[in-house]
């Protein structure tokens, strides 16, 4: 991106100026006259196999992005009141913050103050506005939009001035220009994101982020996340395309030898695992085959087609809501399913707010299947490894949901706290009586009278398992159905 825009504005410069006085300036700036900045600054890239592959891992890196923030910004208006502290401050002190928050997130990459120019949300008058509520609605978008829309969706802000920057001509726009277009709007994302990360950093006296996008000269910004491989003094880092692990660790990658040999692109994966759960939902439509069209990025993204809704896009990931099949000991399949959306509870059940915060932190990333409340009374993911006790875990979890069954409450409360409070001669971040307690404040009374009368049973059973574990193991071994 050229820098004209900043040039043209005199925007100071922000290594050696005061923050409120170059924040002035370009608050200023972005009320200013639109101009046609796709005709008149952008420089374009040919939209040719290399650069749309290189879109589809930003767009990969904009949903990471905003699962994060998602579930950072959960935990501030759950756990910390961020919106009652946040109202309750006076005026200077909220611009004091923003101002940080925005120049903390221009540090973060050379290019990204110039996005700042298509960020109109990103300003002091629109984010202050109804006593600081601007910049509370700007953070629930992701909040809400995640928990309704699900955890596989990039969300997407509707601007007529971002439009209006970025428009075609009466011959519409060229392949080049289309591919400007969406990393200009994938970079807007980013952009935002990062902004409202910094500023409730900053209001809850967390520090600047240490994260700094790497850019490379006469390339688009791309956090590390986004990246195949980047380059360090020991050389090229691989990353895994499913789970986004890297090989500083001395692992060794594996690496797609049909695309890198047929369209010469860089896709490894960091075990047999990732890659055989990459192949089914993504990597299968594009292995081998090279991108043409925004489109083609788009799959080679998520796996799925995109689609407009509601003025925003859609990009919809592969991941269903039977995430995987696996054969158990009998060569029996059985599908263990992602947290997809918990529906609503069965009458006359009502969930307290403790439950529904639950909820609403599980549908902020697929890959936890419980979040506790550590000793430090911070809400902590557990991820269940063993397949077969996940699938019992979260089909007893979801029915405790649903209406409260105090034989499903009871058995989520054994299994946490036997696996992740009372681990002997282990360090812990939990404790089963805050375990329990937890339990209680979110499906009601009876769970350490329940949890008690189904440890008498553990007691009973000669290997002292739990009754997840007892279940899970039963689905292990259950025999194929005979034919009828």
């Amino acid at each position: 991106m050229s820098r004209a825009w900043i040039e043209t504005h005199r925007i100071p410069a922000l290594t050696s100026s005061d923050p409120v006085e170059w924040n002035h300036a370009w608050d200023k700036s972005i009320v200013a006259e639109i101009p046609d900045y796709l005709s008149a600054h952008a420089t374009l890239r040919e939209a040719n196999e290399k650069h749309l592959y290189e879109y589809s891992l930003v767009l990969r890196t904009v949903r990471d992005e905003q699962r994060r923030l998602s579930y950072a910004s959960a935990s501030s208006f759950l756990l910390e009141n961020i919106e009652g502290r946040w109202m309750a401050a006076d005026s200077s002190s909220r611009e004091q913050h923003l101002i940080k928050g925005i120049v903390w997130t221009c540090r973060m990459s050379p290019e990204f103050e110039e996005y700042r120019a298509f960020c109109d949300e990103v300003s002091l008058p629109a984010l202050q506005k109804e006593g600081g509520r601007g910049f509370l609605d700007l953070l629930k978008t992701f909040v809400l939009s995640h928990r309704d829309a699900g955890f596989d969706t990039i969300i997407t802000f509707p601007s007529v001035r971002f439009d209006k920057m970025i428009r075609s001509g009466e011959q519409g726009l060229s392949k080049d220009q289309e591919l400007f277009q969406a990393l200009a709007k994938a970079n807007r994302n980013i952009f935002i994101c990062h902004f409202l990360a910094n500023t409730q950093n900053s209001f809850s006296n967390r520090g600047e982020t240490s994260v700094r996008i790497v850019t490379e000269p006469g390339h688009m910004s791309m956090p590390p996340s986004a990246r195949q491989t980047k380059t360090t003094e020991r050389g090229a880092i691989n990353f895994c395309m499913k789970c986004c692990k890297d090989d500083q660790d001395g692992a060794q990658f594996m690496i797609c030898s049909v695309c890198r040999r047929i369209v010469d692109r860089n896709v490894s994966y960091c075990s047999r695992q990732c890659q055989k759960e990459d192949w089914g939902h993504r990597h299968k439509a594009i292995c081998g085959k090279a991108l043409v069209s925004l489109e083609d990025a788009h799959k080679a993204a998520f796996g799925r087609s995109w689609s407009e809704n509601g003025g925003g896009t859609n990009f919809q990931d592969g991941i269903t809501e039977a995430d995987f099949t696996y054969e158990n000991a009998s060569g029996v399949a059985f599908m263990v399913h992602s947290i997809g959306k918990i529906g609503p509870p069965t009458a006359p059940f009502t969930r307290s707010d403790a439950l529904n915060r639950q909820i609403s932190l599980l549908h902020t990333d697929a890959s936890p299947d419980y979040f506790l409340r550590s000793t430090s009374g911070v809400f902590c993911p557990i991820v269940i490894q063993d397949i077969w006790m996940k699938s019992q875990f979260r089909s007893m979890r979801n029915e405790a949901m649903d209406s409260a069954n105090h034989r499903a409450v009871a058995a989520i409360g054994q299994f946490m706290v036997r696996k992740y409070a009372d681990v002997s001669g282990a360090r812990t971040e939990f404790n089963g009586q805050d375990i329990l307690n937890q339990l209680t404040e979110e499906y009601g009374g009876g769970v350490s009278a329940g949890v008690r009368v189904m440890d008498r049973g553990r007691a009973a059973d000669p290997s002292g398992r739990t009754e997840i574990e007892r279940l899970g193991e039963e689905l292990r071994k259950l025999p194929p159905r005979s034919a009828n």
